[in-house]
């Protein structure tokens, strides 16, 4: 074990069985072996917990918390506040690393410093519409970087420690885009922020294939214009829900039975005489 780790990676969790082994096998086959993982979990009704223990003797220096609320950026910081590394990597339990990404990543940042930064990511799958998307969302990083608003996903976010000190860390407040205000208000106080083009990590369509990729992207589209006119959102899950548990099954919205309740809540309306 090593005993001043250079990256603490913190993981939160509600209900990830299936995905977070992948992440934390990912993790056991670095190349770098000099990181600490936290993992926060928001008490988790599946096997999350029982599946995390499982790699104590593969990562050694592996901490498990026990969130008192689910909610991500509140798990974000407290995993953050147990941190004994100078940076911090926040990474979802359904990203996956190749094994050079921790290694690669201490390159990049002995090479160009950051004191926040993300990484381009690729798709989860061969689809070519999953691979159009993650090129797409690359290069609005760098689009929304020159137009002075730049942006990234809390799914692979890094800073370093005593930078997200300072910041104070997630907005708790803020339910959605909650990643993309924090990148913004650092940049704001003059923080630099770098997109490292390589290593890249694996990010997660599942929710894209939940919704159906055209609905999702109308949401998308949505919460980011609700953002430009009221701000960001506060207080309200509704939209962006947490956990592995969403994305079991057909989507609610496209389910028979669904439409059934939908129909069935919705006020009878009365004709026009």
């Amino acid at each position: 074990m090593n005993p001043n780790p250079y990256f603490s990676i913190i993981i939160p969790t509600l209900n990830e069985q299936d995905y977070l082994p992948k992440l934390l096998n990912d993790l056991s086959h670095q190349t770098l072996d000099n990181f600490e993982v936290i993992i926060v979990d928001a008490k988790s009704k599946d096997n999350t917990l029982k599946v995390a223990e499982k790699f104590q003797d593969q990562l050694p220096q592996l901490t498990i918390l026990v969130s008192p609320k689910r909610h991500v950026s509140y798990q974000r910081n407290l995993g953050s506040k147990k941190a004994h590394a100078p940076v911090l990597v926040f990474i979802d339990a359904d990203s996956r690393l190749p094994r050079f990404f921790l290694e690669g990543l201490k390159y990049d940042l002995t090479k160009t410093p950051a004191d926040l930064f993300v990484t381009w990511l690729k798709a989860d799958s061969t689809n070519s519409q999953d691979a159009a998307l993650a090129t797409i969302a690359n290069l609005a990083y760098e689009t929304l970087r020159i137009l002075d608003a730049p942006t990234g996903v809390g799914a692979m976010l890094g800073f370093k420690k005593s930078v997200f000190q300072k910041l104070g860390g997630f907005d708790e407040t803020i339910s959605y885009s909650e990643d993309q205000e924090l990148i913004r208000r650092a940049v704001a106080r003059k923080y630099n922020f770098v997109i490292y083009k390589d290593p890249r990590y694996t990010y997660s369509f599942r929710r894209f294939r939940q919704e159906g990729k055209l609905k999702f992207l109308r949401k998308f589209a949505r919460l980011q214009t609700n953002i430009l006119t009221h701000g960001y959102h506060t207080n309200s899950e509704k939209d962006y829900p947490m956990g592995g548990h969403v994305f079991k099954g057909p989507s609610k919205e496209t389910t028979l039975t669904g439409i059934l309740k939908r129909l069935l809540r919705s006020p009878a309306k009365t004709p026009k005489e």
